[in-house]
């Protein structure tokens, strides 16, 4: 891309999947879909998905139809106790 797309604050895990770029942010608690333009040089918000018991989302992977996005807790940093077993959340593109 060639200049930087306002509305993803706090961006973290990127998941390419042919022209969709899903973005998750991880203080927002949501999964943003950018559709990327056929020479890559810009993208829309396309759609963005609130999933519920997402815990700051990170990296992601593709499974099939699905995604896979890492729980990071990364609001447990001060205090040094995040919930282990960390936790994978999955769901159908969109």
């Amino acid at each position: 891309m060639h200049k930087v797309m306002g509305g993803l604050k706090d961006g973290d895990g990127l998941l390419l999947d042919g022209h969709d770029l899903y973005v998750s942010r991880n203080r927002e608690q949501v999964i943003s879909r950018v559709r990327l333009s056929q020479d890559w040089s810009s993208g829309q918000i396309a759609a963005e998905k609130p999933l519920a018991g997402l815990r700051y989302p990170a990296g992601m992977a593709a499974v099939g139809n699905e995604v896979v996005v890492a729980q990071s807790q990364l609001d447990k940093q001060q205090d040094g106790r995040p919930e282990t077993p960390f936790r994978l959340t999955r769901f159908s593109k969109f």
